[in-house]
């Protein structure tokens, strides 16, 4: 005579690994679903030679997350290895009707409804009636991120639905843990909606009835070289994906139609208001041409001191070095600095996150002793947040403070103001590159820099070429922003 117990396991067994017809999605398709369903569909059936090199940052964040869910398990635990995911399944469900209280990273499986996944934690509750008897199980999923976001909280929904359907009791709750090891508990109600959404779309991915398409900039590693590649009408300056969608379905489906058109029919578009669609025609145009396209006059300051300012930090890379709780670590503030009988780089570097306060000390001093000044820096999101975070952080006099903030000039709204260049992304890189400015360091950007500084720290901050690295990135920055004023007073109406 089969034991009770099982008896429950095979049956679980026989139902759910059952042949279904159902296309298989697993809670990490899901998740990326979520994020970015062209990079779904990359995953699924992209050439692998269209796959971009792993970056030295997305390997740093994958180990730190590994590192992250190691630590906060702990209790009675059991894990468990398996050659194939049936036989994990197998092993998970045993351990359940064995009452086991937490389960690591066991595979849950739902062939009848093409289900799979590999939740971090599965933990026991007791009080719950369940197909295993008076107690049941919970999901626990962790993260190393320290916001955590709309994928995430799905993928934690989806593991909660499918060890549902495992033990004929959906829990009510579901937990996430973030980076700070702080759990929040999740109402599955609040989810269940937009999950079967998601699911829905995630299954017309993977099954081709569906075809994503990319936006320029926005798909994740390792397709952003691909999606960059295949975007179409969002190659254009503040074009994503609904505006795109709008002018296709209006008849305006390459970059050429929108060369062609002119702004009041692209302004009956949804979404496309008249200063938008006179932008979009004159790009249009920059591109197919390959050259800037004037707009309006260029209007800078007369100052006797010009500062071009490169502001470098870390947000969520550096949390445990830095002692601050989220993280953020202003390493490197570089000055090209220029006045009539003089031109200079200087890099305030923090050689650890505690010399950031001494490195701003420095750079405020050099602002308070200049005379009239302007600095320049590339986007509002950028520099101008930075400062401010360092303004409050380290209570800067309000003299040198309003001097800093009231000089601030935004190049890179100036720039796109009075031209359309025939580049896809206003990045600083494409614009400077396009005017033939070239970096020392073309393959390092603000994350890899990140990486390295993080790498120079845990050297003990002896990694002389690092430092070297990180400041000649930093000075080319500098004096792109240079390169790029100085074209636009020299080409400006």
């Amino acid at each position: 005579m089969t034991p009770p117990r099982q008896e429950t396991v095979d049956k679980i067994l026989r139902r759910h690994l059952a042949p279904g017809d159902k296309e298989f999605i697993s809670a990490s398709d899901v998740a990326r679903c979520v994020s970015s369903p062209f990079a779904l569909y990359c995953d699924k059936f992209a050439p692998e030679d269209e796959r971009d090199p792993v970056s030295p940052l997305l390997e740093m964040l994958r180990e730190r997350g590994s590192v992250h869910e190691r630590e906060v398990i702990d209790g009675d635990i059991v894990t468990h290895t398996y050659e194939t995911l049936e036989d994990g399944f197998r092993l998970t469900v045993e351990m359940m009707a064995a009452g086991v209280p937490t389960i690591l990273q066991g595979p849950l499986i739902s062939n009848p409804v093409g289900l799979r996944g590999i939740p971090d934690q599965i933990l026991k509750v007791h009080n719950s009636k369940s197909v295993f008897g008076n107690y049941g199980y919970r999901v626990v999923e962790v993260k190393s991120n320290f916001k955590l976001t709309m994928a995430h909280k799905i993928q934690g929904a989806f593991y909660n639905h499918l060890l549902g359907l495992i033990q004929n009791l959906t829990p009510k709750e579901f937990g996430m843990i973030n980076g700070r090891e702080e759990e929040t508990v999740e109402t599955f109600d609040d989810w269940q909606t937009r999950l079967a959404k998601h699911m829905e779309r995630t299954r017309e991915v993977v099954s081709r009835r569906y075809k994503p398409r990319p936006v320029f900039g926005r798909t994740p590693a390792p397709w952003r070289s691909y999606g960059d590649k295949l975007a179409g009408l969002t190659k254009l300056w503040q074009i994503g994906r609904v505006k795109e969608g709008a002018l296709i379905k209006a008849g305006f489906s390459t970059i050429e139609d929108l060369a062609l058109a002119s702004p009041s029919d692209l302004s009956s578009v949804p979404g496309i208001w008249p200063h938008l669609a006179n932008r979009i025609v004159v790009q249009a145009n920059a591109i197919l041409k390959g050259v800037p396209i004037p707009r309006s006059p260029v209007r800078l300051p007369h100052v006797a001191v010009e500062v071009f300012l490169d502001m470098e930090n870390t947000n969520e890379g550096l949390d445990a070095l830095a002692g601050t709780r989220d993280g953020f670590v202003n390493y490197l503030t570089g000055v090209m600095v220029r006045s009539k009988s003089d031109e200079r780089y200087i890099g305030f570097f923090a050689e650890s996150p505690e010399e950031e306060e001494k490195c701003w000390r420095e750079f405020c001093k050099l602002i308070a002793d200049a005379g009239s000044v302007a600095v320049y820096h590339w986007s509002a999101s950028a520099e101008p947040v930075y400062i401010r975070k360092m303004i409050e952080k380290y209570k800067t006099p309000p003299a040198i403070r309003e001097k800093l903030v009231d000089n601030l000039v935004d190049l890179h709204r100036t720039t796109t103001d009075a031209f359309a260049f025939p580049t896809p992304s206003y990045g600083l890189k494409e614009i400077a590159g396009h005017l033939g400015f070239e970096w020392r360091s073309p393959h390092l950007d603000g994350l890899l820099a990140m990486v390295a500084y993080k790498n120079y720290v845990s050297s003990g901050s002896t990694d002389v070429s690092i430092r070297t690295e990180l400041l000649s990135y930093n000075e080319d920055d500098c004096r792109a922003l240079m390169a790029v004023k100085d074209w636009l007073v020299a080409n400006s109406l």
